[in-house]
């Protein structure tokens, strides 16, 4: 296994990764939680194997706040058009 790309957002641990539904022609999109409290939602491009942005540093297209506590559970639907993650209380 080699590193193909490493990425920034969170301001703490990644605690769960979720990935819409995609093949293997179409682009997705992939949310991480983390101890920060926060959902970061980012574009994930079949074709190149990356996450994409405006920059070779990708921004997430999203933040998602709201958690008082560490995320804990996210899950992704791009069908749906839906994001729902947990933290404990």
């Amino acid at each position: 296994a080699k590193i193909v790309q490493i990425i920034f957002g969170h301001y703490g641990v990644v605690t769960c990764l979720s990935r819409s539904e995609c093949n293997i022609t179409s682009d997705c999109y992939i949310a991480s939680g983390s101890a920060d409290c926060t959902v970061l939602l980012w574009h994930w491009n079949a074709r190149t194997q990356t996450i994409v942005g405006e920059s070779e540093a990708p921004a997430p297209r999203a933040t998602l706040t709201g958690h008082e506590q560490p995320v804990t559970a996210v899950v992704i639907s791009a069908e749906l058009g839906l994001v729902v993650s947990g933290s404990y209380c």
